[in-house]
């Protein structure tokens, strides 16, 4: 008899195990067929990305200085139009690289965005701006990323999800360093520090 009770309590705790483990093996069956959709649902909104045309003209005030760029774009639910006023106008001859798109994943999602240059403002030291318009799979368009015209250098740091601005002062002795990422959404500032510029490196 008590060799029967040990049986039913081995065959109790096998039978409970087994279904302990199959449901684990449900989970990690479950979240793989998520991440296999979510891939296909991504794979979908870099395919409709791809399909966009843009196109790049400058804006003239009343003395024919070029005072904005103007970006169109085609391709997506609807046409777009972005305009990214510049600091300061200029003459076309010094426009420089204002005008220049660059496709980068400025919001770290995996879909490329758009980064179009302003051109330099500086004065002593080079201070480039940008504007940048992030994809946005549910509107199947471009938003304008709200302060990134007004970072000046700005470096995309895809590994770090991150995007650094550094500027020297007017003297060149002092060097700012500002830190952005993204949180709610939105482009915030993270953290902002300032150095002394050693004699050797101006």
């Amino acid at each position: 008899m008590k060799h029967f009770w040990l049986f039913m309590m081995a065959a109790i705790l096998t039978a409970c195990s087994g279904k302990k483990i199959s449901a684990n093996a449900t989970d990690k069956g479950e979240d793989a067929q998520q991440n296999v959709l979510e891939d296909k649902q991504k794979s979908k909104e870099v395919d409709a990305r791809k399909s966009i045309t843009y196109k790049v003209t400058f804006r003239k005030d009343d003395h024919d200085q070029v005072d904005a760029v103007i970006l169109d774009i085609k391709g997506g639910a609807e046409p777009q139009q972005f305009v990214s006023e510049f600091n300061w106008a200029k003459f076309e001859d010094f426009v420089g690289s204002a005008g220049e798109v660059s496709e980068e994943d400025v919001n770290f999602d995996g879909i490329p965005d758009l980064i179009v240059e302003l051109g330099n403002f500086g004065v002593t030291s080079p201070l480039l701006f940008s504007d940048a318009f992030v994809w946005v799979p549910e509107k199947q368009g471009f938003e304008c990323v709200e302060g990134f015209s007004s970072i000046a250098n700005p470096t995309i740091e895809a590994k770090r999800k991150r995007v650094i601005s550094r500027a020297r002062s007017i003297s060149g002795d002092v060097e700012s360093e500002e830190v952005y990422g993204w949180k709610d959404g939105k482009l915030q500032m993270l953290s902002s520090s300032e150095h002394q510029v050693e004699a050797e490196d101006k």
